[in-house]
C-alpha cells in the first residue's frame, strides 16, 4: 500500500523540531544536573550545570550551580555565581536571595544584611519573593544580635572576672578596648577600675583628656600619672582634677612636665590628703618646695622618687619625715645625708649617684628597718607596697655602677646581714680585693637568690664554687667578664635546683664541656646568656637551644 506523500506543513514541523533539538543542548545538561542534585551527587551536578552555562548563560543555571557549590562547601564560588546573577538581573530577587543565604551560612550576617538592603532598594515590590527578602533580612539581623550576645564576654562573665581581666591591662590599652564595640565601651565607662589609674600622656589631645575626666567620678581615681605635659596642659589637668573632686588620689607621678607652682600646690592642698606616693622626674620643681610645701600639704606621703639632673640647691631638714621608700637622683651628698638622718623609718633606699661609703654606714645605723640599699640606679617604681613589712635585716645590697664604697664597709654590711640577704650586686665595686672575696665566700648565705659580680679578678674559681654551693636558693647568677669562671663553676651551678637565669658573657675560660655539664638533666633554666664566650663551639650552643628553647639562649659576638 502506497503511503501518502508528506504534506508541506508536516515537513516544516519536522524541520522545526530538528532545529530545536539542535539549538538547545544545554537543556539535556541542565536536566542531568538536576537529577544529580536530587541524588545528592553535587560534584557531578556542578559539572553538568557548568556545561549548560557554557551554552546558555541565564540566572536559573547560575542559581542551580551556586546551590550545588553551597552543598559541597565551596562558598566563595557559590557567592561568585550569586553576584553574577545580581549583575545580570539587578531587579530580580533570585540573585540576592542566593547571596544572602550563602553569607548567612558563613555567619557573615552584616554582609548578608547589606545584600538584603540592596535587594529591597532595587527589586520591584511586585516580585513574588519581595516579602521573603524582608523576612530574610530580619532573620539575619536577629542572628547577628544573637552572635554578638554569644561572643561578647562582657555579657557572659561575672563582674569580678571582668574586673580581674581589665585590671591587668594598662590605661592606654583600656582606652583602645573602648573602641572594640559598644558593649565594651559601656562596661568600661561605668567600671570604677577604668579610672582608678589614669595615665595622661602628651600624645592625648586636651579634648580627649577632658572627655576621660568627664567619664570618671573623682572618688574612683587612685593613681594619676602625667608625662610630657607643657605648663598650659598641666594647668588644665590639675584644674580638672580639682573640679572632678579627685581627693582620694594615693599615687601621683609627674614625669618630664612643666609644673605650674601655684596650681600644683592648690591641687595638693585640696586633693592630697590621701596621697602616699609622689614621683617627680625632670620637672624642675625645687626640692625645697617639696620639703616645705608638699610634705606639709600631704603629711601621709611615705614614698618619694625625686630625679632632677639640675637640682643643685641646698636644703635644711628640721623634722623627721614619714618616708619608708626614698629614691634620689641628682642631689648632693649633703642632701642625701640629711634625708637619711631624718627618715628613720626607711625600708627601701636608692641613690644615684652617691659617695656611698659613709652613706652606707649612716643608713645601716639610722634606718633599722632598711631592707634595700641601692647605689647607681634610678629607681622608677617599686614592685610591691611593703610599708607594713616587718624587717628582719637587709635583704638587697646593690652597687650597680661605679662606686667608691670601701671593701671594709661593704664586707661589714654583708657580714651583719648574711643570714637575710637575698640580692647582692657588686658590679660597681671595681676595687674588690682577694681578702674581701675570701671573707664573702666563707659566709653561708642560704637565703641568697641573686648574685651579680662583674669585671674583677679578686675571685678564684674555687671561691666562686664555694659561694655558689653555699647559696642553696640561687635563682639568678650574673658573672660577666670573669676570667675565673671555668667549667668547674658551671658544674657547681648545675647543682642548684632553683636556678633560672645565668649570664656568663665575656668569660673566655668556659667551653662546650662546661655547657653540657650545666645542662645535664637541667631543664628549669629560663635564660642563658653566653655572649662573646670564644671557647664555646656552635654544637654546644645548639645543644643548649635544643634543651632550653631557642629564645632562652643568647649567643653572639660583639
Amino acid at each position: 500500500m502506497l503511503k501518502r506523500p508528506a504534506s508541506k506543513n508536516q515537513n516544516n514541523d519536522r524541520s522545526v523540531k530538528r532545529m530545536r533539538t539542535q539549538t538547545t543542548p544545554w537543556k539535556a545538561a541542565f536536566e542531568r544536573g538536576r537529577k544529580y542534585f536530587a541524588d545528592a551527587l553535587y560534584e557531578d551536578a556542578i559539572v553538568e550545570f557548568s556545561q549548560a552555562i557554557e551554552s546558555n548563560q541565564n540566572i536559573t543555571l547560575y542559581d542551580c550551580r551556586a546551590a550545588a557549590y553551597e552543598k559541597v562547601g565551596q562558598y566563595a564560588k557559590a557567592l561568585e555565581d550569586a553576584m553574577t546573577m545580581m549583575k545580570m538581573a539587578p531587579d530580580q530577587s533570585k540573585g540576592y536571595l542566593r547571596a544572602g543565604k550563602v553569607l548567612v551560612v558563613q555567619e557573615r550576617f552584616s554582609k548578608a544584611i547589606a545584600v538584603y538592603e540592596r535587594a529591597l532598594k532595587y527589586v520591584n515590590k511586585s516580585d513574588s519573593r519581595y516579602a521573603m527578602l524582608e523576612t530574610m533580612q530580619q532573620r539575619a539581623k536577629a542572628s547577628m544580635k544573637q552572635q554578638h550576645k554569644e561572643y561578647d564576654f562582657t555579657k557572659i562573665l561575672p563582674y569580678d572576672i571582668l574586673h580581674t581581666i581589665f585590671a591587668q591591662v594598662s590605661f592606654d590599652r583600656r582606652i583602645q578596648c573602648m573602641a572594640v564595640c559598644r558593649s565594651w565601651r559601656n562596661f568600661l565607662k561605668s567600671w570604677s577600675g577604668m579610672w582608678c589609674n589614669l595615665h595622661l600622656t602628651s600624645a592625648m589631645s586636651v579634648y580627649a583628656i577632658k572627655q576621660y575626666m568627664s567619664y570618671t567620678t573623682g572618688r574612683y581615681v587612685r593613681q594619676l600619672c602625667m608625662t610630657g605635659q607643657k605648663k598650659s596642659r598641666m594647668n588644665t589637668i590639675l584644674q580638672l582634677g580639682i573640679d572632678r573632686d579627685c581627693h582620694y588620689i594615693q599615687s601621683l607621678d609627674i614625669v618630664d612636665c612643666e609644673i605650674p607652682g601655684s596650681v600644683f600646690l592648690r591641687f595638693l592642698r585640696l586633693m592630697g590628703k590621701e596621697l602616699r606616693s609622689l614621683k617627680l622626674v625632670d620637672t624642675g620643681l625645687s626640692l625645697n618646695v617639696v620639703i616645705v610645701h608638699v610634705f606639709e600639704s600631704c603629711p601621709g606621703i611615705t614614698q618619694l622618687i625625686y630625679h632632677d639632673a639640675h637640682s643643685s640647691e641646698e636644703i635644711q631638714l628640721k623634722k623627721q619625715l614619714n618616708l619608708t621608700h626614698l629614691s634620689l637622683s641628682g642631689t648632693s651628698h649633703d642632701i642625701q645625708q640629711q634625708f637619711i638622718q631624718h627618715c628613720p623609718h626607711l625600708i627601701r633606699l636608692s641613690l644615684y649617684p652617691s659617695k656611698c661609703d659613709d652613706i652606707l654606714t649612716l643608713a645601716l645605723k639610722n634606718c633599722p628597718k632598711l631592707i634595700e640599699f641601692t647605689i647607681g640606679k634610678r629607681t622608677e617604681y617599686w614592685m610591691t607596697d611593703d610599708n607594713n613589712k616587718v624587717s628582719k635585716g637587709l635583704q638587697q645590697l646593690a652597687f650597680q655602677s661605679h662606686s667608691d664604697v670601701s671593701e671594709r664597709s661593704l664586707i661589714t654590711a654583708i657580714e651583719m646581714n648574711y643570714n637575710t640577704l637575698q640580692v647582692i650586686d657588686i658590679r660597681g665595686c671595681y676595687t674588690f680585693s682577694t681578702s674581701a672575696a675570701n671573707r664573702l665566700t666563707s659566709l653561708p648565705m642560704t637565703h641568697l637568690r641573686e648574685v651579680y659580680i662583674q669585671s674583677t679578678a679578686a675571685f678564684s674559681d674555687n671561691q666562686l664554687c664555694e659561694l655558689i654551693r653555699s647559696a642553696t636558693a640561687l635563682e639568678t647568677v650574673h658573672l660577666q667578664s670573669m676570667p675565673s669562671v671555668t667549667n668547674a663553676v658551671l658544674e657547681a651551678l648545675a647543682e642548684q635546683q632553683f636556678l633560672r637565669r645565668i649570664d656568663i658573657s665575656n668569660c673566655p675560660n668556659v667551653t662546650g664541656l662546661g655547657i653540657r655539664q650545666l645542662l645535664h638533666d637541667k631543664h628549669m633554666i629560663q635564660c642563658l646568656v653566653i655572649n662573646n664566650c670564644t671557647n664555646i663551639r656552635p654544637d654546644a650552643v645548639s645543644l643548649a637551644r635544643e634543651k632550653l628553647g631557642r629564645n632562652a639562649v643568647e649567643f653572639k659576638f660583639e
